[in-house]
């Protein structure tokens, strides 16, 4: 099964838009430094949002799924009978995040 990504890294957006700005010929930035770090966080803010099970992947990747009365766990999209999988079969999950991302391991 295929994982849910998280949308592109703010930190990468941010990068992007301030190598722009060093290479700017004119000298007149776009955005300051402060716009670009609350760009930046709000990005990241957006992508830890719970989102309406509406705009949920039906790909077959996990994802985190709540449901209206705050159950959660993590389920996916049963491509085959068209119903979400999660332990909670008798309740239907309302609202849906990207799974974080793996620890990081050091290299034993």
């Amino acid at each position: 099964m295929s994982k849910a990504t998280m949308p592109e890294p703010a930190a990468v957006v941010v990068s992007g838009v301030m190598r722009h700005l060093k290479q700017s010929n004119e000298g007149d930035a776009l955005i300051t430094t402060d716009q670009a770090e609350a760009y930046k966080d709000a990005k990241a803010r957006e992508a830890l949002a719970w989102q309406p099970i509406e705009t949920a992947p039906r790909d077959g990747s996990h994802v985190l799924l709540r449901s209206r009365s705050g159950r959660m766990a993590d389920g996916f999209w049963g491509v085959r009978y068209g119903v979400w999988s999660w332990p909670y079969v008798m309740t239907e999950p309302a609202y849906w995040m990207p799974l974080p991302p793996p620890p990081q391991h050091d290299n034993e």
